[in-house]
């Protein structure tokens, strides 16, 4: 039920956007999210639901319950937070890139050992990120 659920929600999500929305490119990506958090809260009732029926069949304990709830929710936000960061340090709409293409005319190195700086600190909040769940 879970996995079904998530897919017909991102299924219903991807043709909404295909065939109704006539946006720019960081638009359509706002709009996904945005759609894309209703799915993820969707799946987390869906999952809480089915949990609690296990629960109340006695299959499961309330710790369990309560882990199942909180793994789902980490599992379903944490890949989100990591896809935000990088697109911070890898699109043209905000400053590390600006910066970095303002900085173009310093010459090669500079670009480089730039480019090596910020991809190095985009990697920061996933990893500690993993590292903590």
């Amino acid at each position: 039920w879970i996995v079904a659920t998530g897919k017909i929600g991102c299924s219903l999500v991807a043709y909404y956007c295909h065939a109704h929305e006539r946006f720019t490119s960081r638009q359509l990506r706002w709009s996904l999210r945005f759609n894309l958090f209703c799915v993820m809260i969707l799946v987390q009732v869906v999952q809480m639901i089915v949990s609690f029926q296990e629960y109340l069949a006695g299959t499961i304990g309330f710790r369990r319950f309560v882990n199942f709830c909180i793994i789902s929710f980490v599992g379903q936000l944490a890949p989100e937070i990591c896809v935000l960061f990088a697109e911070y340090f890898t699109s043209t709409d905000y400053a590390p890139v600006r910066s970095l293409a303002m900085n173009s005319d310093l010459g090669v190195v500079q670009v480089v050992l730039q480019g090596f700086g910020q991809g190095f600190l985009s990697t920061s909040l996933p990893s500690g990120l993993m590292i903590v769940i």
